[in-house]
């Protein structure tokens, strides 16, 4: 069996050859051999998925919950949150002259907050969900924790969130990390953006900050791996769909052609049979 690693079942470095060159020693080489050792790492590709969502808000109000989720996954600019681990030591002195040896403690994961950024919609969705969420476990009255009305039992597991946070290298498609959040539960409600000033009309950038607990492992990579491949988007701008097809083409009403006799337009009735050039291929879904 193979050794695991943080990298196993996602995109791990495949290039074995990368010691047989010096790299960036002695100058640099960008043959093509040697540019194969050069691949670096680029950022700015990275996916979230809410995996669970609050049980009472989703019982409550499901269709707001549904919105809200579609914002977080497909109308985000941006996810953070993922910190460096650290590693703790402590030291032990000895000797006439009181020398130190380090020693290593704890590693640790200082992750505890994912932030997701978008923008507040009109009719504001984002603030509408937070604020039924948080007021919903913690009234701002009373501080009794209510859901709203809803059946299901007061419980941490009843009213927090689970993501998934992916990153992909350029392809969109080889996965580089994947980090679960669990025990996610929002900070705040955003109202700032309700303040008014004249002459200021601006558009409402949110940062949704849950407290979290990060968790990577293979096994997680491996559900990062099906949700990529399971919600695909957009990679190939040549696959790009214009949203407009042969029917609402023929549903712009009659067609022309030019009369050559009088030089003047014909309209005719639309029945869909037009001259199209055989060189020309028309894809039958169009």
């Amino acid at each position: 069996m193979a050794q695991k690693t943080i990298q196993t079942n996602i995109h791990a470095h495949e290039y074995e050859a990368l010691t047989n060159y010096a790299l960036m020693m002695g100058g640099l080489d960008v043959t093509h051999d040697v540019l194969q050792a050069y691949d670096p790492f680029k950022t700015g590709f990275g996916r979230i998925f809410m995996i669970r969502q609050p049980t009472f808000v989703l019982e409550r109000i499901p269709d707001k919950m549904k919105k809200f989720k579609h914002i977080l996954e497909y109308g985000n600019t941006g996810v953070s949150g993922i910190q460096d681990i650290d590693v703790g030591t402590v030291d032990m002195s000895g000797g006439y002259t009181g020398a130190d040896v380090t020693f290593q403690t704890i590693a640790t994961d200082n992750a505890n907050e994912l932030t997701i950024k978008t923008y507040e919609f009109s009719g504001s969705p984002i603030r509408e969900v937070l604020h039924f969420w948080i007021t919903g476990v913690s009234d701002l009255q009373t501080a009794f924790t209510t859901y709203h009305g809803s059946s299901v039992t007061p419980n941490q597991a009843n009213q927090t969130a689970e993501f998934i946070y992916v990153t992909t290298d350029q392809t969109g498609k080889r996965v580089e990390h994947v980090s679960l959040w669990a025990n996610c539960f929002p900070k705040r409600i955003p109202m700032d953006h309700l303040n008014y000033e004249q002459g200021q009309h601006e558009l409402v950038p949110v940062d949704i900050t849950f407290t979290g607990k990060r968790y990577e492992s293979p096994q997680i990579n491996q559900i990062g791996l099906y949700l990529i491949s399971k919600y695909q988007i957009l990679t190939d701008s040549l696959d790009f769909n214009g949203k407009f097809n042969r029917t609402d083409v023929i549903n712009l009403g009659n067609k022309t052609d030019y009369n050559l006799d009088n030089g003047q337009i014909a309209r005719s009735e639309d029945n869909g049979q037009w001259n199209i050039p055989n060189q020309v291929d028309i894809p039958s879904n169009v």
